[in-house]
């Protein structure tokens, strides 16, 4: 028995186990080498990725937190301005409801001194008259100080805010 393929048989046959563990060892090492370790996603958990896909999601999830981190403080923002007009408006409310009040109170003061003067019987038509102007006074006042807030807010509407005004276009002058 010396020819080749009877050699070769003895040869695997006497040296089987330590072939069988070099072919495991290799079949082991490549499927090791081969598979890449997974996690699961942060995207989708019921997925597994590999490290380089992780990455990839990171990247996106930060990219889109820190775009809903703009939306929030432009929102933040916004919210901040509201509050600031609505707080303007209370003020003006404020004032103008005073301002009524003194109207209204300067009024009943004068028609209750007409009427103590009038019961007493020291009514005369001078004094009658003196509170008859201060009563028409304070009407009109009353009534042009309306006026000019009911103005004023019409001219706020109409007017634009100065940032938009830039953008009006104007006529070039005339040579």
């Amino acid at each position: 028995m010396t020819d080749p393929i009877h050699r070769a048989f003895k040869w695997l046959s006497h040296h089987r186990y330590m072939l069988l563990a070099l072919t495991l060892t290799a079949a082991a090492a490549a499927i090791l080498v081969s598979c890449q370790p997974r996690t699961p996603s942060i995207a989708e958990p019921a997925q597994r990725v590999t490290r380089e896909e992780l990455r990839r999601e990171v990247v996106v999830a930060e990219s889109q937190y820190k775009a809903r981190r703009t939306d929030l403080v432009a929102a933040t923002q916004k919210l901040s301005d509201d509050v600031a007009s609505h707080n303007l408006l209370i003020e003006q409310a404020n004032i103008d409801l005073a301002n009524q009040e003194t109207i209204r109170d300067q009024v009943l003061a004068t028609v209750a001194g007409l009427a103590t003067l009038a019961a007493g019987g020291g009514l005369d038509p001078v004094t009658a008259i003196g509170a008859l102007v201060q009563l028409l006074t304070a009407t009109v006042a009353g009534g042009a100080l309306l006026d000019i807030r009911r103005k004023n807010r019409r001219i706020a509407e109409l007017d634009p805010p100065a940032a938009d005004r830039a953008a009006i276009p104007t006529a070039p002058p005339v040579a």
